[in-house]
């Protein structure tokens, strides 16, 4: 898997880019087991083949991240931002900036 992402990684430098991981590792997660062909033809996984699927998706998800560690230069241009797309993320999702950090001193009283 890590020279599999390493190779990705070189050949397709949109999947540098933070944004765009979560599609390219679905992809690679389905094609490694054999899923992606049925999920192209518009078929549904069966709760079965998501459990299959949500452990590969994550090794594939963690090794993306140890490659980019290990090769630098295999960086995208917003591996840096993390915070900041986290943060856009988080309001898309309805929470309010400083949610955390809210959540930490209510901890405290």
């Amino acid at each position: 898997m890590y020279e599999e992402i390493k190779n990705k990684l070189k050949d397709f430098p949109k999947f540098r880019e933070r944004r765009f991981r979560v599609e390219y590792l679905t992809i690679l997660s389905l094609r490694k087991l054999g899923f992606e062909k049925k999920v192209k033809n518009g078929s549904t996984l069966s709760l079965e083949e998501l459990a299959e699927f949500a452990p590969t998706y994550v090794s594939y998800e963690r090794i993306w991240r140890w490659v980019l560690r290990d090769f630098p230069d295999l960086r995208g241009k917003d591996y840096d931002t993390k915070e900041e797309v986290e943060q856009e993320k988080m309001l898309k999702m309805g929470y309010e900036p400083g949610y955390y950090q809210d959540m930490k001193k209510l901890s405290l009283i």
